[in-house]
């Protein structure tokens, strides 16, 4: 159900039903779109939102076909680097 509290939870619900398909090209398609989401928006997304894309992630982690390995790799690094959490820095 739609709510004031949970709404990010509801919209990326579907994203994560969806990728866990076992067509890599639609778990890449999945991942381009995370990735432009975070980049765009991330900064706009509360604990619940987070909850449902990190269970995205673990599910395009899944993925030994295609590139949405590669891709959420990059998305972890580039959020681990976003947060300041570098340890080269």
């Amino acid at each position: 159900m739609w709510t004031k509290e949970n709404w990010q939870k509801t919209l990326f619900q579907p994203w994560l039903e969806i990728s866990k398909t076992k067509f890599s090209d639609v778990k890449e398609n999945i991942c381009q779109a995370l990735l432009k989401l975070l980049q765009n928006n991330g900064h706009e997304i509360d604990a619940d939102g987070w909850t449902v894309i990190s269970g995205i992630l673990l599910e395009l982690s899944h993925d030994s076909m295609g590139n949405a390995v590669n891709i959420g790799i990059y998305i972890k690094a580039s959020l681990f680097n976003y947060k300041g959490l570098n340890a080269s820095k």
